[in-house]
């Protein structure tokens, strides 16, 4: 895939699928910040607050941990 035939996607709304080892809540975030209206993503102020929240909680947002799903870790189905 080219260059203009990506640009092309994400003019039509295309994003990426939700990274394996990602929380809903964070890849919620990343999506926000994809928004195609600049006034619709999140400010720095409002992005550096909300991770440093997730940072400071005790849930887990990213596991890498390969024998243990994220779904198992945070008692998901």
């Amino acid at each position: 895939m080219d260059t203009q035939q990506f640009c092309g996607l994400l003019k039509q709304g295309y994003r990426l699928c939700r990274p394996r080892h990602s929380d809903m809540a964070l890849y919620r975030l990343m999506l926000q910040c994809w928004q195609e209206e600049p006034n619709m993503r999140p400010d720095f102020h409002d992005l550096q607050s909300r991770l440093q929240a997730m940072v400071d909680d005790t849930q887990i947002y990213i596991n890498i941990d390969e024998e243990m799903p994220y779904t198992e870790m945070n008692g998901q189905p």
